[in-house]
């Protein structure tokens, strides 16, 4: 899958998409209940991060969001863990290089990729560093820049 997907990046190609999906469950009909191997599933999305790498695939994008998000049936936290960092890792191929201009729906990602991990609301650093002085500004890039001074 994933060779395959490389050798076709970025080309969107239909064919493999449909391969890829079938070891997706949670693209399955809810009628067909195929057994797919929790390491498969993860391979999958990591392939169709490579299929549609730097397409901004709006459908493609919401799959995979949903898919970081998505509840495991199992017990293993180490295979949920898993298919969350694959969906991400898809995720991030899929945006690469095109910035907030190709995505519509960017605050919404935002917000729920907040939501998964936890956060109450988007934290927006832009407008943090705007109500600091220029000099507390200078003060505390220089603390995370350096960590010299003892205070962390």
């Amino acid at each position: 899958m994933l060779g395959l997907s490389a050798s076709y990046r970025g080309a969107m190609q239909p064919s493999i998409s449909k391969s890829l999906y079938v070891h997706i469950p949670a693209r399955h009909p809810r009628s067909v209940e195929l057994e797919v191997q929790p390491i498969f599933q993860s391979a999958a999305l990591m392939s169709v991060g490579l299929l549609y790498e730097g397409s901004a695939h709006p459908q493609t994008m919401q799959i995979l969001l949903s898919e970081i998000g998505r509840r495991s049936g199992g017990d293993n936290v180490l295979e949920r863990e898993g298919h969350a960092v694959s969906a991400g890792f898809a995720l991030g191929l899929v945006a690469l290089g095109q910035g907030d201009d190709a995505l519509g729906f960017t605050d919404t990602m935002v917000g729920r990729l907040f939501h998964y991990i936890g956060g109450k609301e988007v934290h927006n650093e832009r407008s943090h560093f705007l109500s600091l002085s220029t000099d507390e500004h200078s003060r505390s890039a220089g603390q995370m820049m350096d960590g010299t001074d003892g205070q962390c």
